[in-house]
């Protein structure tokens, strides 16, 4: 019995390629960024709202 191996072809051209790329990293790492700022704008928020 023997394993089939599934592979992606390759993009034959540079349009095939660029209009399968996406920049997955980039995007998790902008996400988390975002995440990261609200993170600290609601801490900051809700210190400055004790204090009142």
């Amino acid at each position: 019995m023997e394993e089939e191996v599934l592979v992606e072809p390759k993009p034959k051209t540079e349009l095939d390629f660029d209009r399968k790329f996406k920049p997955k990293g980039a995007i998790a790492f902008f996400a988390l960024l975002i995440v990261l700022c609200v993170a600290i704008w609601y801490s900051i928020y809700f210190l400055m709202l004790e204090r009142v």
